[in-house]
């Protein structure tokens, strides 16, 4: 393996490494997270309306991220 190999290697790991493990320190700056809106995240609540409501919350304040943390969400069509 050549020395440009190892570095894309290494970059590409890390990069892997950092992106699965962002959910679990951090969200984004003006974030909408759903759990904040009543969303459980356990496969088994219905969590349609809190998405919902975060979504509109996120519209109302002139855009936004809507922040799903790591969880099971069971939902119906949301607009």
């Amino acid at each position: 393996m050549s020395l440009v190999s190892r570095r894309s290697v290494l970059g590409t790991g890390a990069m892997t490494a950092a992106l699965a493990a962002w959910p679990a320190f951090a969200k984004p700056n003006g974030a909408f997270d759903i759990r904040s809106y009543g969303a459980k995240g356990d496969g088994v609540a219905l969590d349609t309306s809190a998405i919902q409501r975060a979504i509109d919350a996120a519209s109302g304040a002139g855009g936004g991220t809507v922040f799903l943390p790591t969880g099971r969400y069971l939902s119906f069509s949301f607009y």
